[in-house]
């Protein structure tokens, strides 16, 4: 039986997917290969941690609405059970297709349509001063 999404196993998954990239560049780094490889090395891990912190972002909406579901609720006119499946989240988030969002600002407007701004999904978000590093 599948886990029910959390905001903690997301976070858990989306920090064991960052270091198994990290230590797969590691390791790249240390084998003999060209600087062409090399770079394509380092686009692959770039563009592996934007796909997990998309699915680190998606699964924290979803989980989010699916504890309050009031803002969206609010936002489509449309009353909402207290409590909906994760596929049924995760659909109200992605309408069915990708989930995509433009840069911070665009992440944060997708946020707003799922939770209040006072949300903390939303202000750790919206919090520039935020490293992880």
């Amino acid at each position: 039986m599948a886990r029910k999404k959390s905001g903690k196993l997301a976070a858990e998954t989306f920090n064991a997917s960052s270091q198994r990239i990290w230590d797969f560049v590691l390791e790249a780094e240390g084998a003999k290969v060209s600087d062409q490889a090399m770079t394509w090395i380092y686009e692959a891990a770039l563009i592996k941690t934007a796909v997990a912190f998309e699915k680190l972002m998606l699964d924290c909406i979803v989980t989010a609405v699916n504890n309050d579901t009031s803002t969206i609720s609010g936002n489509t006119g449309i009353e909402f059970p207290k409590h909906l499946t994760d596929e049924v989240c995760e659909y109200l988030v992605t309408g069915g297709g990708f989930f995509d969002f433009k840069g911070r600002d665009g992440l944060l407007k997708t946020i707003a349509k799922f939770v209040p701004k006072n949300h903390y999904l939303y202000q750790v978000v919206k919090d520039r001063s935020i490293r992880t590093h």
